[in-house]
């Protein structure tokens, strides 16, 4: 539990001199409150934690050392925490920036009252920087710090276009060194439930036995972002897709995301974004991506397809039972032809000989048209008379004489012979 807010707020203004404090959210962990430092002018974010968090003998002392880390930490998607402190009546709390805009829960219920889901474009856009600072907190921080409380409502996104990061993360008050066990050994899940890894349910077979709680990994750290990204690709909660009991299971179905659906532009690639999501969300975290980082990666090379776009499915006649061997064709060389090349080759080589045999046969009738030969049996006519009768039909013969074939008005025979003077 919290004091009250008055006491609270009026050992602010006392000690640190701020002014306009008013409460902005309140969660499982404590409250937080936006405060103007009147001294820096400008406005900062106070966490106060439960009580219960701090119910052992060195409970303050422990997170006096803690804040001393945390605010060590510096990255561009990580608020700044500046210090911590505690109340006269044993309240703990610190002071970290505060961030003028929304929180990625708002986006999502927003994206959900619309049925407008996030592309995969969307998601990566507004993960990545949150990936980045989560493998920071895990592998450059000495010791490694785990968050512990990776949810959308403590990733933060900025309404100026002028901030640094695209997105924030927030709100380490539950969060220790890997090898710190205190918060554990309550009797409290710390966290949020429906961002828990399989492990960290109480007797769960892939954590720590030894505990009453597992214990909060890297790997419980990256399988929350996931169930974030998931959540914003389907609009629907892994936890809400599967019973209580399911979810408690060391072994939780994973749904068919094509059945959940997807943003339009991205259900062409659904098989790919299900593949991605099924390995980082694996029960077991071997079998999940190392790092944060590696899975927004692996997220962002799926997407951008349309359902339209998608190749469709071949034949039942074309599948076969057998397994069928594809022989394997030698490497081309460098100086050979592809068949592509072969191919244009010979239709051009086929075009010209086309064209000369065109032209050919055009010269041949061109010649006959302009030289007609005499049929029979006015060749013979021709021939006995040289020197009279032309060569050739309709050209010019003895003393201009034009000589053709027709027929006489007397005889009426077919192919007599006349000489027209001209």
């Amino acid at each position: 539990m919290v004091s009250n807010s008055r006491d609270f707020i009026a050992t602010l203004s006392k000690r640190h001199g701020f002014t306009d404090i008013s409460e902005i959210g309140r969660g499982g962990m404590g409250v937080v409150y936006r405060a103007f430092d009147v001294r820096l002018q400008r406005f900062v974010a106070v966490k106060q934690l439960l009580t219960e968090l701090l119910d052992e003998e060195t409970g303050l002392a422990r997170f006096q050392a803690e804040m001393v880390t945390l605010g060590r930490i510096s990255h561009s998607a990580v608020v700044k925490i500046h210090f911590a402190d505690v109340t006269e009546y044993g309240e703990a709390y610190f002071v970290m920036d505060y961030i003028e805009g929304s929180n990625l829960a708002t986006l999502i219920r927003n994206h959900r009252e619309w049925g407008n889901r996030f592309t995969v474009a969307e998601t990566v856009d507004l993960l990545r920087p949150i990936a980045a600072a989560i493998d920071f907190l895990h592998m450059r921080m000495d010791p490694p710090i785990i968050h512990r409380d990776i949810k959308p409502a403590n990733i933060l996104v900025p309404e100026s276009t002028a901030s640094e990061s695209r997105s924030l993360l927030t709100d380490f008050g539950i969060s220790l060194a890997a090898e710190d066990t205190r918060l554990t050994s309550l009797s409290m899940i710390i966290g949020t439930e429906r961002y828990f890894a399989p492990e960290l349910v109480p007797g769960g077979e892939n954590g720590p036995k030894d505990l009453a709680r597992s214990q909060p990994t890297v790997s419980s750290d990256n399988y929350a972002l996931a169930l974030i990204a998931f959540e914003m690709l389907t609009l629907r909660s892994l936890k809400d897709t599967m019973s209580p009991k399911q979810w408690a299971e060391s072994n939780r179905p994973f749904p068919r995301v094509a059945a959940l659906g997807l943003n339009q532009k991205d259900m062409g690639d659904v098989e790919q974004i299900e593949q991605v999501l099924r390995k980082a969300l694996h029960p077991v975290p071997a079998y999940r991506f190392m790092t944060a980082t590696a899975f927004i990666q692996a997220l962002a090379q799926t997407g951008n397809r349309a359902s339209w776009q998608r190749p469709p499915n071949p034949p039942r006649s074309a599948i076969s039972n057998q397994n069928t061997r594809i022989p394997e064709l030698p490497a081309p060389t460098q100086d050979s032809f592809s068949g592509f090349e072969f191919s244009k080759l010979t239709i051009i080589s086929l075009s010209i000989l086309a064209f000369g045999l065109l032209m050919i046969l055009g010269a041949i009738g061109f010649f006959i048209v302009l030289n007609p030969s005499w049929g029979e049996p006015e060749s013979a006519i021709a021939d006995s008379f040289p020197n009279i009768i032309s060569v050739n039909p309709n050209s010019s013969g003895w003393a201009g004489l034009e000589c053709s074939t027709g027929l006489t008005e007397k005889t009426n025979k077919l192919a007599s012979f006349v000489l027209t003077a001209i």
